[in-house]
């Protein structure tokens, strides 16, 4: 598996300081990155050319994009149009740093399955915008306390997903949502033909705190397992928000690093993993 690192542990940087990350993230360890995407690239949209100039120079590749969270279902045709739009910008901005898996989130949440055939809609329109680009993009697993009134399980998800080419949709799977309501092990063998990434970190079981492995409850053990048993060789994003309550320098990137290197060999979390912070 590769070890990848999410740039949302970064999302408390202002956005034109993280070219400046990139020596610290090679010297962490560090090989394979996905960026997070955040509306200030609309302010400068150069400086995803300064990342990818970046990733090129300190020899980091850019593998996934994880595209702008905004629900097409809004209160107005126009309103939506705009967010379709705004994914199919985010999009091009993605492929624009050279990222060639895109990270998309499940919107059709609602109990009334009209919105089935609007959703449908939307993602081959999306999805036709990702064959233009020469990307692929990967539905996340979704949490269970959606604001919009239901979980989605990830059998739906899944089944939706095998109607789409794969080189155009496949999965992502998010421990940090799947585990409040399904067993991981059950996951991973349910969307296995289709599973290309993972994002990474715990919670207390009962909602989604993107946690370092090891300071909450999640069962890595018989989800590792369970990723061996399908001989899963894709991508572990560690996808923790900011975890220690000091600046992000070096010391702090390269045990971020140890601790994923860590769960991959030992399939549990790091020994020493600090407590929450208070």
């Amino acid at each position: 598996m590769k070890l990848v690192l999410s740039t949302r542990v970064f999302n408390h940087i202002e956005i034109n300081c993280l070219s400046d990350l990139f020596p610290l993230i090679r010297k962490a360890g560090f090989r394979y990155l996905e960026v997070v995407d955040r509306t200030e690239f609309d302010d400068n949209v150069n400086i995803l050319d300064d990342l990818r100039e970046q990733s090129k120079e300190y020899g980091i590749e850019i593998l996934n994009w994880h595209l702008i969270q905004y629900s097409p279902f809004q209160k107005s045709k126009e309103a939506s149009r705009i967010a379709i739009d705004s994914m199919k910008y985010s999009m091009d901005k993605g492929s624009r740093i050279g990222a060639k898996n895109h990270v998309l989130h499940w919107y059709q949440r609602f109990l009334d399955k009209s919105y089935d055939i609007m959703w449908r809609d939307i993602v081959d329109e999306w999805a036709d915008h990702a064959k233009k680009l020469g990307i692929r993009l990967l539905m996340e697993t979704v949490p269970d306390k959606a604001s919009n009134q239901r979980y989605v399980s990830s059998s739906e998800i899944i089944n939706f997903v095998r109607s789409y080419l794969p080189e155009v949709l496949a999965m992502c799977i998010d421990v940090n949502h799947s585990n409040l309501q399904e067993k991981l092990p059950n996951v991973v063998h349910k969307v296995k033909d289709r599973l290309i990434s993972l994002h990474i970190s715990d919670n207390d079981g009962h909602e989604e705190k993107h946690w370092l492995p090891g300071q909450g409850l999640i069962d890595f053990t018989s989800f590792f397992e369970s990723l061996e048993a399908i001989k899963f060789d894709g991508m572990l994003v560690m996808e923790v928000k900011k975890w220690c309550n000091q600046e992000l320098g070096l010391a702090e990137i390269k045990s971020l690093y140890e601790f994923g290197i860590s769960l991959l060999e030992t399939k549990r979390p790091h020994p020493n993993t600090p407590l929450l912070i208070k």
